[in-house]
């Protein structure tokens, strides 16, 4: 069984997003029709390809045959995105040439967990990154481009053959290793094919900025929601706590032993180090969670006494979610260093040992998303849902305003909606009430699966909400301000 954190709270950043919060139940099943008999993995020529651009990716799918792509192995290896082999940076500053998230608020945050971690491979620094995890099936890469002085942002989305089974695609199928092949479909596609989709790079990385960017939200040591070395010193307080990425390498291998992850040998995943991904980023960063600032006031040091203490709630990270919620800027990671659930951590490690054991069956693994707290406030502000007391132009600004508002490209349908509502007429308000009515796994559903959820109670309250249309000065006040502003501000105690 897994030890029970004495600190219990969240992790960093998003990095390689393709989105921008953390989000609701994974989906279990396919979107769209199965693919045909006999398909294979090789992808098709990317619309992409037609448009300008030069860097390593469009090497590869655009100049010349696509290659077949049947896994995460055959993708890296057409990218010469080689994972570290098992003594890769053992004893070195930056460890392996790779780094793994305990928890993210990228757009497949919502599966992302020390049991279920986020690999990011960095390569040279300056060329390509991929991100992938188990749990959903896609793979996001940034290439920087030759020609133009930023990044072209890329997704990889696949199928299995469990797609085209009467039941769908399982937990078994999603977050063992038999989703790191094959791949029975492979599709790629840049930031502006996805600009008008929920999978919009460009929301996060491109925010009130001309060109994409990478992201890293926590720049600066200590990297506690990175996976890092573990201490060989029992005593280590910093160990003994929770403040330290080795906690997470232990919890995975206690889920997993030494199983490989991404093509990440198990010696060199405990040897990662939040490091190298800073190695990879050029630039200023438009919004960083204050790692120093935050775990010193979670664990203030008190002289006479042991350090590190109780923990303790962060003002300055109070002061950023307060910012959040009135559209200022997007929503920080969690203010600890493990967002999941303690118990629920440790009882999908069991299902996990009792997999490997063979006792239980891949089709009876349970659902690995389901690792965070029930509490709704908590849930709330690891970035999964809107606050429980919140009234509907709160939520609206909490779970809308990232990808509604003023601040992003006004040019596409998406547009149309914006939580500013005195800006809309009532043929804009029936189609958001229709969208917000539908299933939470339909196509065009409103919010999707990907972003933050409304709660529970929250989805009947908003639809009355916007059937009524009558919405008071400081409910129009507070969203037309939040659409202006975009969640485009950096945080507030940011240094750049």
């Amino acid at each position: 069984m897994l030890r029970r954190f004495a600190l219990r709270a969240t992790l960093t950043s998003s990095v390689l997003a393709a989105g921008c919060g953390s989000s609701g139940p994974a989906t279990h099943t396919g979107h769209g029709a199965p693919p045909p008999a006999g398909s294979s993995a090789t992808i098709a020529p990317p619309a992409f390809c037609a448009r300008p651009g030069d860097d390593t990716i469009r090497d590869v799918f655009c100049k010349g045959s696509t290659p077949s792509i049947a896994g995460i192995a055959d993708l890296e290896a057409a990218l010469d995105v080689t994972p570290p082999s098992d003594d890769y940076g053992v004893g070195t500053i930056t460890g392996a040439s790779a780094v793994l998230l305990g928890h993210s608020t990228s757009l497949s945050g919502h599966v992302v967990s020390p049991l279920n971690p986020r690999a990011i491979l960095p390569v040279d620094q300056n060329h390509v990154l991929v991100a992938f995890q188990r749990g959903v099936q896609r793979a996001e890469i940034a290439a920087h481009d030759r020609v133009a002085p930023h990044v072209n942002l890329y997704l990889v989305t696949f199928r299995q053959a469990c797609n085209a089974a009467k039941s769908g695609c399982v937990p078994g199928d999603l977050y063992t290793p038999s989703i790191e092949s094959g791949w029975t479909s492979v599709e790629i596609q840049d930031d502006e094919d996805l600009k008008n989709t929920p999978s919009d790079c460009r929301q996060c990385h491109q925010r009130d900025r001309d060109a994409p960017s990478l992201l890293m939200r926590e720049f600066e040591s200590p990297w506690v929601h990175f996976f890092g070395p573990e201490s060989a010193d029992p005593e280590d307080g910093a160990m003994t706590s929770g403040i330290s990425g080795g906690l997470l390498v232990q919890d995975y291998r206690m889920a997993k032993g030494d199983e490989p992850y991404g093509g990440i040998p198990m010696a060199s995943i405990e040897h990662t180090t939040g490091f190298a991904l800073q190695l990879a980023m050029d630039g200023p960063q438009p919004l960083l969670y204050d790692s120093p600032t935050i775990i010193g006031e979670m664990f203030p040091y008190v002289e006479g006494e042991t350090w590190p203490g109780p923990e303790q709630r962060s003002p300055s990270w109070d002061r950023e979610y307060a910012a959040f919620k009135q559209g200022l800027h997007l929503a920080l990671p969690y203010f600890s260093a493990l967002a999941a659930d303690p118990g629920k951590l440790s009882r999908l490690a069991d299902a996990y040992q009792g997999y490997l054991a063979g006792t239980t069956q891949r089709k009876d693994l349970p659902d690995f998303s389901d690792v965070f707290p029930d509490d709704p406030q908590t849930r709330a502000e690891i970035g999964l849902q809107t606050e429980p007391d919140a009234t509907p132009a709160e939520a609206l600004v909490q779970a809308c305003c990232g990808c509604h508002d003023d601040v992003l490209d006004q040019s596409i349908t998406r547009a149309r909606f914006n939580i500013a509502l005195p800006k809309l007429d009532p043929a804009e308000l029936a189609v958001a009430i229709e969208r917000l009515g539908r299933s939470h796994d339909a196509a065009g559903v409103m919010p999707p699966p990907e972003a933050r959820q409304l709660d529970p109670s929250m989805r009947e309250r908003l639809i009355a909400y916007l059937k009524d249309a009558n919405f008071s000065d400081d409910d129009s006040a507070l969203l037309t301000k939040a659409s202006a502003l975009g969640m485009a501000g950096p945080a507030l105690g940011a240094t750049q």
